[in-house]
């Protein structure tokens, strides 16, 4: 089985395998999906288009097309999947997988260049559907109604696959603002590379009324639109944050 580094190599032809434990206690799945893993060890396949579970011998388990899944994260012993149900006989809309492994931050980092690398090729163009609106929307907060820390981490997860209308766009910037008005601009600019028609961002930038904000907003923009920031509004050269 090979295993690989986070300098795994885009290119290669053999694909990165981990083994892992399937955690029944802490996961929220279907019967379906809890019936077809084992309690023994299996295997974590990072495939070009999905994030496969093999038998130990490689046989298929489950696959999960990387468009199916919301979002994803780790600790030290833990690889969790936050994975849109597309069954609609079954209640759940998503569910929750977690996997036991020590390697959750170097899978963590794999799968986002693999997801990245394969959205620059489709030039994602699946549009969030209203489901999947809704799952992320909740994903955003705490169970206590307070917005995770990470939320802006979440939604650039979730982008790798898919891009957002601008509705969408305002809607999340109406929910998130209230608990973290000091990263409104960091938030929109997320949305201004991942929006489906940048010709609709006007619609968002019209939801800042502080003239400075809007300014700062602009200015970082114009930098990603002149090659000289990356798409968080970073200059290239200095690693410094465009201000007004």
């Amino acid at each position: 089985m090979e295993v690989v580094s986070a300098d795994y190599d885009l290119q290669s032809t053999t694909r990165p395998m981990y083994r892992a434990l399937f955690d029944r206690t802490n996961s929220s799945i279907s019967d379906a999906i809890a019936n077809a893993l084992p309690d023994t060890e299996i295997i974590i396949k990072i495939a070009k288009e999905s994030l496969d579970l093999l038998t130990v011998d490689q046989v298929p388990l489950l696959l999960f097309p990387f468009q199916n899944i919301i979002s994803w994260g780790s600790n030290h012993k833990t690889f969790s999947l936050l994975i849109s149900n597309k069954d609609p006989d079954l209640d759940r809309k998503d569910y929750k997988l977690v996997l036991t492994t020590s390697r959750g931050k170097e899978i963590e980092e794999i799968l986002l260049k693999v997801v990245f690398h394969l959205m620059d090729d489709m030039k994602k163009a699946t549009t969030v559907t209203k489901e999947e609106f809704t799952s992320v929307c909740k994903e955003l907060f705490n169970e206590d109604n307070s917005l995770k820390e990470d939320f802006l981490t979440i939604l650039k997860k979730f982008a790798v696959s898919r891009s957002f209308i601008a509705k969408q766009a305002i809607d999340i910037m109406n929910l998130v603002s209230p608990h973290a008005p000091f990263e409104r601009v960091e938030c929109a600019l997320f949305f201004y590379t991942n929006i489906i028609n940048k010709d609709s961002f006007q619609l968002v930038l019209n939801t800042f009324e502080d003239e400075t904000e809007r300014e700062n907003l602009l200015l970082r923009i114009k930098g990603i639109k002149d090659k000289k920031c990356d798409e968080n509004g970073v200059n290239v050269s200095t690693k410094s944050i465009l201000i007004n």
